[in-house]
């Protein structure tokens, strides 16, 4: 087992087994390529990418269908390949979208989400400039208060 003391989280213990792979980074941060998906009972359906590399840093996400019922990113083959994907008979895609809090507002990245795939343990952040789903979707504020615009 491994630990991390985090910013966010404090200690956190881990094995080699719970690391996800992002080759390319995301966009901003390609330094940036082993992640922690950590989940929080206490913020259910919130899912947070902790960095191994730098301990302050930890995206907030949210399953993109959680937002948008329906939601769908068709992977691209060189999705496939970042995520080791192609060559699988099955793999289980999981769409994440970032989220942005900023001054009373909250919103969702729908647009360019994060893709993991739970065999491979690998991740790429994709963009769909072309998809129907906005980057900065609305979301209610926390204790049920009315979508932020």
């Amino acid at each position: 087992m491994h630990e991390l003391v985090t910013t966010n989280f404090g200690a956190i213990r881990y094995s080699e087994s719970d690391i996800y792979h992002f080759p390319s980074g995301l966009p901003a941060f390609e330094a940036e390529t082993r992640f922690l998906l950590l989940e929080r009972p206490e913020s259910a359906p919130v899912l947070f990418l902790q960095s191994l590399h730098t301990p302050d840093l930890a995206f907030i996400t949210i399953p993109a269908a959680h937002i948008q019922p329906g939601y769908s990113v068709e992977p691209e083959l060189a999705d496939l390949d970042v995520l080791d994907a192609a060559g699988l008979a099955k793999c289980t895609l999981g769409a994440l979208a970032i989220l942005t809090i900023s001054e009373g507002s909250v919103t969702a990245n729908l647009q360019a989400p994060v893709l993991i795939c739970a065999e491979t343990h690998r991740g790429v952040q994709v963009l769909r400039p072309e998809s129907p789903y906005a980057s900065r979707h609305p979301l209610p504020l926390p204790g049920g208060g009315a979508p932020c615009s």
